[in-house]
């Protein structure tokens, strides 16, 4: 290196290292002495005393953070990427702080690295916020229980062993009663503290396996684990007299609350964590509005109706399971075309199931049930493994595949996607995931969680039926997406309906100013894929096209290359003329 008008270039170094925020350092492997770089006080609050070997310097590093520090270096011994680490380091005060480190061994003329160099950075205000991050993605803020969307995890853990091992359970709603009115009467500080301290009391009775989290704003979920169906209803009742036992403290002065209590228990009445959900929380409602408190505990009961749907679900679950078990599901291909010419820009895979004649059913006649009864983990996650295969088995084309509402807020579903993703950004990157706008909107916050790591791992993001929900364009800006797919409900009758055309010109300025690809679904008619075009519509797709095929339809072509639709654009034109 030679030095540079401005300084010599060790002190540009140092300039370059404080102004990052670091220290740089060498590792002679040989002598096992560290030389070091840069401002340690400002980077870490004191001198680097004691961690001018590499001895010294590992007894700094927090036992538990060791072993992880030791794979990297070992992988990095055997030719390996070292990627950077996170772990506490033991300052000269005594105190551990969270640093990073990046770096790499050097190989001179011989295999075996002699050194290694480095960067290390404090992270400690970083960690932190991970951290809160972290807690935020499974907590509530104001109770400190389980959020919604973790406690529905829990609930299918529960459903799936009582269901297993034949465990009655029950899940129950409680509530404080005239919620609102209190927020109003007091504010939402005064109302924050009754649901910690009603939070607090429920726990303090609950059994060791029970799980408690927040519900909704004016209530929780508990989960009672292997409770004999009689005793529910002495147990939701000892639950409410816990939480009404004294006035709870608050800034205004103590406050005396009500309690009303939904439940249904399971397996029997109920198959599925949403089922559940909605079970208990009707219940919960029709306990708030029961007058003076007579109705303060209401279970769950099965009609006739539901027991006679309940067997048809069985049946359901018994064809999924067995197609599961028998390779009976396949994937059907539907080609998403260029406005502008025709040209497949992608295809959607559509989950197919075959019957025990052989007969073709399509997903809308089972995955209802599908997700009623809980299964859609499992079958998310087969179709995910069926899609990655077909990508990695024909590297020339970009898929698509849905999503459930239940999968967006799934951490399990998540590992499985970065595992199978995980150091092959050629399948990620043509990998999209579609979620649909109802379910994003069940948990705007935790979708975009969701979503955010899935871009993290290289995949690409997109917003299904739009408009079929209620999502605001507000909403619609704050979600981490690529495409907006508009619900067909919208583009069947654009060129009949002045309102559906007014919606899809509003939505469409909205995504050309957030450069989002748009996609008009079911698609029927020449006449609605002209003006769709016309109107500025980047993608469409429909029975106009191609109906869905459990063929492969880009091995037609003689290269195995995705072929153009063998029907003439004649609305390219139109979209020419929108682009002008």
């Amino acid at each position: 290196m030679t030095e540079d008008p401005i300084g010599h270039p060790v002190a540009m170094l140092t300039d370059a290292l404080d102004g990052a925020g670091a220290l740089a350092f060498e590792w002679d492997l040989v002598t096992d002495r560290i030389v070091w770089v840069g401002d340690a006080e400002a980077v870490l609050g004191c001198e680097c005393d004691g961690l001018d070997t590499g001895y010294g310097y590992r007894g700094r590093i927090h036992p538990e953070d060791l072993p992880t520090r030791q794979e990297r270096f070992v992988a990095g011994l055997k030719g390996q990427t070292v990627k950077p680490s996170r772990y506490r380091l033991r300052l000269s005060s005594g105190r551990f702080t969270w640093v990073e480190e990046r770096g790499g061994f050097l190989r001179r003329d011989c295999e075996r690295p002699t050194t290694y160099r480095g960067l290390l950075r404090a992270v400690e205000a970083e960690h932190r916020i991970d951290a809160l991050i972290e807690y935020r993605a499974r907590f509530d803020d104001t109770t400190g229980h389980l959020n919604r969307s973790v406690l529905l995890d829990a609930l299918h853990q529960s459903l799936a062993f009582a269901t297993r091992y034949s465990v009655p359970g029950a899940f129950l709603a409680v509530g404080i009663i005239g919620f609102d009115g209190l927020v109003s009467a007091h504010g939402g500080h005064v109302a924050a503290d009754v649901m910690l301290q009603a939070g607090f009391r429920l726990e303090r009775v609950l059994r060791t396996p029970d799980l408690i989290g927040r519900l909704r704003d004016d209530g929780f979920g508990v989960i009672l684990s292997q409770i004999d169906v009689a005793d529910l209803s002495v147990v939701a009742d000892k639950l409410k007299r816990e939480i009404e036992s004294a006035p709870i403290p608050t800034p205004v002065g103590p406050l005396t609350v009500r309690v009303a209590v939904g439940a249904v228990d399971f397996p029997v009445q109920v198959q599925s964590p949403f089922e559940a959900f909605f079970r208990a929380e009707r219940c919960l409602d029709e306990a708030l509005n029961g007058s003076g408190g007579r109705k303060a505990v209401v279970l769950s009961r099965a009609t006739v109706a539901e027991r006679s749907e309940r067997t048809r679900l069985a049946q359901v679950a018994e064809d999924v399971s067995e197609s599961l078990r028998s390779d009976r599901l396949a994937l059907a291909f539907q080609p998403v075309v260029e406005a502008d010419g025709g040209g497949i820009r992608f295809y959607e895979t559509l989950l197919r199931l075959f019957g025990a004649n052989g007969e073709v059913i399509p997903a809308g006649a089972f995955i209802p049930a599908v997700e009623r009864l809980g299964m859609n983990r499992i079958v998310d996650r087969r179709v995910l493994e069926m899609t990655v295969a077909e990508l990695d088995a024909h590297r020339d084309i970009r898929l698509s595949m849905n999503i459930s509402g239940f999968t967006a807020a799934d951490h399990s579903w998540l590992r499985t996607l970065r595992a199978l993703v995980a150091h092959r950004p050629n399948i990620a990157e043509r990998l999209i995931l579609e979620v649909t706008e109802t379910a994003s909107i069940l948990d705007l916050s935790e979708t975009a969680r969701f979503l955010t790591k899935v871009r993290d791992f290289g995949c690409h993001v997109a917003l299904d039926d739009y408009g079929a929900g209620h999502t605001s364009l507000q909403q619609l800006i704050s979600l981490p997406i690529d495409t907006v797919k508009i619900d067909g409900a919208f583009c069947s009758a654009v060129d009949s309906d002045p309102e559906a055309r007014r919606f899809v010109r509003k939505l469409l300025d909205v995504a050309k100013r957030l450069r989002l690809t748009t996609v008009g679904e079911k698609v029927e008619t020449e006449t609605q894929a002209a003006v769709l075009a016309g109107e500025g519509v980047d993608l469409l797709q429909g029975w106009y096209f191609a109906k869905p095929s459990l063929e492969r339809p880009w091995l037609a072509g003689p290269s195995g290359v995705p072929q153009t639709i063998g029907r003439a654009p004649t609305w390219a034109p139109m979209r020419a003329a929108a682009r002008g």
